[in-house]
């Protein structure tokens, strides 16, 4: 497990330091719509996301495309990463 390098402390001095990511699922008619999105704590704007009707390590790699482009040295906080066993995941207590 990755080292908790916010320690709780929801704080960024400058946009896309550090973003906040999340999975959740919405129900539709046709089953489950799984979500998985990245928000900037300085900005507090959406800076990526994915749907898919599953809960994959996929749906968490095409959200993080954007960040792919643009290469910013970004600091992501979730619990979610355990959930799906990405490897090098983030520190979540």
């Amino acid at each position: 497990m990755a080292e908790n390098l916010l320690a709780q402390n929801f704080v960024a001095d400058a946009p896309n330091r550090v973003w906040l990511t999340d999975i959740t699922y919405i129900p539709t008619d046709e089953g489950w719509l799984y979500l998985a999105g990245h928000k900037d704590i300085c900005t507090s704007e959406i800076v990526g996301y994915a749907m898919s009707n599953r809960m994959t390590k996929n749906l968490v790699s095409q959200s993080l495309r954007w960040q792919e482009k643009n290469r910013y040295p970004v600091i992501f906080f979730s619990c979610i990463f355990n959930a799906i066993s990405l490897p090098d995941n983030a520190g979540c207590n």
